[in-house]
């Protein structure tokens, strides 16, 4: 933590009532931190779109560096400014295993761990040709590679529906994903370096086995 963190930190856990409270919070931050707009308003913007909410999502990290692009893009804010604001909420809620994991995603390797299914783990490195994904949501660049891509899914016999699909979505904003596209066993699609997809189940009857990529152009 930075010094202005360690200051809001230790004002917000020792005054929890403001949690829930926009101008008392709005108040305890002009007492530690005077005249520091810039950090006023970077805590205030989180706060006021309800990051408290992503401490109840089941992957709370991914949930956290879903809600960064949409603080970026409705504040008008940096990336790192965005950061910095949700990795000081996570100090808040003591959930300092998230702050590190953000920073360390932002920073560090460009291979990260996805939660795909109940008990799996996929890993993806978005520099390799091919590779297996899971129905979840995934960054171009981040964990997902950017070009021109093959997508081959296998699926489990369904007597009666013989031209199963799922949906993908593909756009910048993660929380507004729009124009869906339907995959079958084999299609292509094209995708932009920080570009979000998100694979989809379609219908119940339509269960994919295995969903492979194949980079077929840069």
């Amino acid at each position: 933590m930075d010094d202005v963190q360690k200051k809001i930190v230790t004002a917000l856990k020792g005054n929890k009532e403001c949690l829930t409270d926009h101008s008392r919070l709005k108040s305890v931050l002009a007492d530690v931190i005077p005249g520091d707009r810039i950090h006023t308003n970077l805590i205030m913007n989180a706060y006021d779109d309800q990051i408290f909410k992503r401490f109840f999502e089941p992957d709370i990290t991914l949930a956290m560096l879903q809600f960064i692009p949409s603080l970026v893009s409705g504040y008008g804010i940096s990336e790192e400014n965005a950061l910095w604001s949700v990795v000081t909420w996570c100090y808040v809620f003591s959930r300092i295993d998230v702050a590190e994991a953000l920073l360390n995603f932002k920073s560090g390797p460009t291979i990260i761990e996805n939660k795909g299914k109940a008990g799996s783990q996929n890993v993806i490195n978005p520099d390799n040709e091919c590779g297996e994904v899971e129905l979840m949501m995934y960054k171009a660049g981040l964990d997902f590679p950017v070009g021109t891509l093959r997508i081959l899914i296998d699926y489990e016999e369904s007597p009666g529906h013989d031209d199963p699909y799922i949906t993908c979505y593909i756009g910048k904003n993660p929380n507004d994903l729009r124009g869906a596209i339907y995959l079958r066993r084999q299609s292509y699609i094209e995708i932009k370096k920080g570009e979000y997809i998100e694979f989809q189940k379609s219908l119940s009857y339509y269960t994919p086995i295995s969903i492979r990529y194949e980079k077929v152009g840069d």
